[in-house]
């Protein structure tokens, strides 16, 4: 199933931080959160599977994959 993605690249399109979903506001609370990009880098929004994670390659390959896709 597919969910909200937020991803931020370098300047070489390298994935450094993702995040599930968009950073919208809480509809109880009205509190927001989010990733936020530096100098050089960029923001993306899109739709991805995102797996459940069990190590930190699963991560690494994930990253990877959101990688090979925003090439295309």
């Amino acid at each position: 199933m597919k969910s909200k993605l937020t991803v931020i690249t370098d300047s070489h399109g390298a994935v450094i931080a993702t995040q599930v979903g968009h950073g919208e506001p809480d509809p109880k609370t009205g509190i927001a959160f989010g990733i936020l990009a530096g100098p050089g880098q960029t923001i993306h929004k899109m739709e991805f599977d995102v797996p459940s994670f069990r190590s930190r390659r699963d991560v690494d390959d994930f990253h990877l994959r959101v990688s090979e896709f925003l090439r295309r």
